[in-house]
């Protein structure tokens, strides 16, 4: 096993360039060195740690078929389609814009972004918003005060 030398170095800690890479294992060793001493040097043990195969991103793995509990993707990740009707669970709900609605853009409801269209307004980011109709996949919405969506929460 070659490892790499680094200066000396009179800091505590060492934080290498660089970033580190998936699936790899990184090894070190201290050598102390008092060149006034009878022994002017004392190697270390050599430690080491692995980095994980790969990043988890969402979670999808951590889904399950537990309608009970609420940790089925089906449950989380929500489409705005349920059937033939559409999402009517949505209607009154309020929600923030996260693009201009010129008139069509994005909604976060809690925890999920949605696309949905102002009937004609132009509705800035950051602005507060009721859905008052849904229609298959296409969810429209009106600008709301952020006093009704207080009184709603």
């Amino acid at each position: 096993m070659n490892l790499a030398r680094l200066p000396a170095q009179a800091a505590t800690s060492h934080d290498p360039p660089g970033e580190l890479s998936y699936n790899t294992t990184y090894y070190w060793q201290i050598v102390e060195v008092n060149e006034a001493e009878a022994v002017p040097a004392w190697t270390g043990e050599v430690w080491s740690f692995s980095t994980q195969e790969f990043e988890l991103i969402e979670g999808f793995e951590t889904y399950d078929d537990d309608i009970d509990a609420g940790t089925t993707i089906f449950g989380t990740w929500l489409d705005g389609w349920v059937n033939e009707t559409g999402n009517t669970d949505l209607v009154g709900r309020f929600g923030t814009v996260v693009t201009p609605l010129r008139p069509a853009g994005t909604v976060e409801f809690g925890t999920e972004r949605l696309q949905a269209v102002s009937e004609g307004a132009f509705i800035e980011a950051g602005a507060v918003v009721r859905v008052i109709e849904v229609h298959g996949n296409r969810i429209v919405v009106e600008q709301a005060e952020q006093t009704q969506a207080n009184a709603n929460a």
